[in-house]
């Protein structure tokens, strides 16, 4: 995942964090959050790392689980 505090986004394929996807982010306290046009939300606290993803997709048929995680990013 790619986060650019500066211009408020995240890119991430894997969490269709892409141009494909219509995607609102807001930096409020020291925290990054993003939502994209399929449900998925993500918030990181910039001076910890620390996040949580979750994806909440909502559609008539799903056949999918939504699932929420946590974790601490690292710098590369």
């Amino acid at each position: 995942i790619m986060i650019d505090f500066d211009n408020q986004e995240i890119i991430s394929e894997k969490i269709n964090f892409t141009s494909d996807e219509v995607q609102k982010c807001y930096f409020n306290y020291e925290t990054l959050y993003c939502m994209n046009s399929l449900g998925t939300s993500f918030s990181i606290h910039k001076p910890t790392l620390k996040y949580f993803y979750a994806d909440i997709y909502n559609v008539a048929n799903m056949t999918n689980d939504p699932r929420i995680a946590h974790g601490t990013c690292e710098k590369f």
